[in-house]
């Protein structure tokens, strides 16, 4: 009489077919010593938070604040310009929240995904103070005058003469303080095609039980969507002085004050190439968006300089703005590892670049050919020929289920 042969249940023997109204995909267990994945069915949903540290970079040079060493401001030496600027770094909050869509005939995984990164913002107060005065005596009256001066020049703004006494308020001042703000916001809509995994291994071990094994390897994922930033500049730039005739002397002071708006809107595309093994992923990703840039920026110059007897224009009270449409871009490049602690729990870190061209940035609209006489000036403009390069990096956890 033959033995029966054995009978296996189905939760033991890996051959078999599921049980009727089972998933047809390999359902992982938390914290396994060999994480699967390669045919495992794709969460739901997930969410991500993180934050993002960044630095950016400093406006395009251009001298500010000169001191000089006789009141016509002829013999100087530059004491700032944009580019000692400095903005340093600045945290950021990142979410984003997807959902899966399904698995196509070319075994590829669809995901929508919205994705928010804000509340990188920069500000930074500069100042300088003139340690020296210049006396100037006519009349057998001495008038001491502070020996700190802008680019502002009076005269015919299309040929600036130096030798003349400048504009009030802005030269020959005591303290001069330049102030800086940035903030950028940026959200996207993606459909993301990922591909999936080839289905693990099961190997046999040494016990008799079978385990899963997942097969590592490369595998590139690709984007579509819609992509907006808001990115706003400001700059001021701001001077007092005293300028003493026999002891007695009434302040003079300036004002330059500038906002900049970018509201960037376009389509981006890219993806990420990245090598699978277990539960630890890495490997680069990149992205470029085509958009259009609905730039203005918002002026105002104000100063009194009826304490200034050698000042040569009046008072300034001078404002306006402007607004432009252009071409922009954005390019991201970065590298990124994960690490699955358990199904649905994964951490990220990153280190990401973003380059942004077509942008309108605050130091660069100034304009110091402006005079306090309407009739010597043309409408305001808009400089849309910045570039903004941020660097940082960026740390997260993800939620699916």
């Amino acid at each position: 009489m033959n033995a029966a042969a054995p009978t296996y249940a189905a939760a033991e023997n890996p051959w078999v077919s599921p049980a009727s109204g089972a998933l047809g995909c390999e359902q992982p267990t938390c914290c396994c010593e060999a994480c699967g994945g390669g045919a495992n069915c794709p969460n739901t949903w997930y969410v991500e938070s993180g934050v993002r540290i960044l630095s950016r970079t400093a406006p395009r040079y251009m001298p500010l604040v000169f001191a000089a060493n006789d009141v016509y401001g002829q013999t100087r030496s530059t004491v700032f310009n944009t580019s000692t600027l400095s903005y340093g770094i600045s945290s950021g909050a990142t979410w984003t929240i997807g959902r899966y869509l399904g698995r196509n005939a070319y075994n590829y995984d669809g995901f929508e995904e919205f994705h928010f990164w804000a509340a990188n913002q920069w500000s930074n107060t500069q100042y300088v103070d003139s340690p020296d005065g210049l006396p100037v005596t006519s009349g057998g009256t001495t008038t001491w005058y502070d020996n700190l001066f802008t680019q502002f020049f009076a005269g015919d703004p299309t040929a600036p003469d130096v030798a003349d006494g400048g504009v009030g308020g802005f030269n020959r001042v005591k303290k001069v303080a330049l102030d800086v703000e940035h903030e950028v916001y940026n959200l996207e809509l993606n459909f993301w095609l990922r591909p999936r995994a080839r289905a693990d291994r099961l190997v046999l071990q040494e016990n008799g039980r079978w385990t899963h094994r997942c097969q590592p390897g490369w595998y590139w994922s690709h984007l579509v969507g819609f992509r907006a930033m808001y990115i706003e500049d400001l700059f001021g730039l701001y001077t007092w002085g005293l300028p003493l005739v026999n002891g007695v002397g009434t302040p003079v002071w300036g004002v330059y004050d500038i906002k900049t708006h970018n509201r960037l809107l376009g389509v981006q595309a890219g993806g990420d190439l990245m090598f699978r093994q277990c539960r630890f992923d890495w490997g680069m990703r990149y992205r470029f968006a085509p958009m259009v840039n609905l730039a203005d920026q918002r002026s105002a110059v104000l100063s009194d300089a009826s304490g200034d007897p050698m000042a040569d224009a009046g008072n300034f009270d001078l404002r306006g703005r402007a607004d432009r449409k252009v071409a922009a871009m954005a390019i991201d490049l970065g590298v990124l590892g994960s690490y699955e602690l358990c199904p649905g729990l994964t951490v990220r870190a990153a280190y990401d670049i973003l380059w942004v061209t077509g942008v309108s940035l605050a130091p660069e609209q100034l304009d110091f050919t402006l005079h306090p006489e309407a009739s010597y000036n043309t409408p305001f403009s808009v400089n849309t020929g910045g570039t903004l390069f941020y660097q940082g990096l960026t740390l997260s956890a993800e939620l699916a289920w």
